[in-house]
């Protein structure tokens, strides 16, 4: 009797093995299954070819608007505009046509981060992960742990849409005193330039850490190849 179980058994499993090949499930998968081993992660593409170029024009056009202000005179009556200056206007306005460009590609765009993932305020439910996420982070940095990282996470995400909203704003208010003039609105473009600098800091400092830590590669985002984004 052993040796007929154990025939029949082999039989059984030899069978298995062809079914397995045609995509049946093997009868025994608790000593037969084999596991996959995880794939490494790799630095492919997640996002699309629009997105990736509009974000590299905004990342470089807000970087540069904000080093020349440290370099240019501000306006000021019955002066001409010095060179560094005029770059910073006229470039600008370049910056203000980019970010549209961006909001455009955010609206038609069939793959990415969903409009609102980016912009969560209005649904009770994306504000109850936003806050969960938001204590989850908490918690971690006071256990001086670096949080996990998903970009597509609640937090993440809205950080990305107030980063489009703050530059934006900063674009906007710049566009508007060129073209009316008016302290107000130079007062409003200097306080949304200040808080672009500690945003732009802040992002900066996250993409290199997640970049040295393994967990998200620069070239998710930064990469110009035409590949299909996952």
């Amino acid at each position: 009797m052993p040796l007929r179980r154990h025939g029949a058994r082999t039989i059984a499993f030899r069978q298995a093995r062809r079914l397995g090949a045609a995509g049946a499930p093997p009868p025994y998968p608790s000593r037969f299954a084999v596991q996959e081993r995880p794939k490494a992660m790799s630095a492919a593409v997640r996002h699309v070819f629009t997105t990736r170029l509009f974000h590299a024009g905004v990342a470089l056009a807000v970087a540069f608007q904000l080093v020349i202000s440290l370099v240019m005179d501000g306006p000021e009556p019955g002066r001409a505009d010095g060179l560094a200056l005029w770059a910073h206007e006229y470039a600008g306005l370049a910056a203000l046509a980019l970010i549209a460009l961006f909001w455009l590609n955010l609206t038609l765009r069939r793959v990415g981060t969903a409009p609102g993932a980016l912009f969560p305020w209005a649904a009770p439910a994306r504000r109850a992960a936003l806050r969960a996420e938001a204590l989850a982070l908490k918690d971690a940095l006071t256990r001086l742990r670096l949080p996990g990282h998903d970009e597509t996470a609640a937090l993440a995400s809205a950080a990305h849409g107030l980063g489009l909203l703050l530059m934006s704003a900063m674009a906007l208010s710049g566009a508007a005193w060129f073209w009316l003039g008016g302290d107000l609105l130079l007062d409003l473009h200097g306080l949304f330039g200040n808080l672009a600098w500690a945003y732009l800091l802040g992002h900066a400092g996250m993409a290199a850490l997640h970049h040295v830590t393994g967990v998200a590669p620069l070239g998710a985002m930064w990469s110009l190849k035409r590949g299909a984004a996952r």
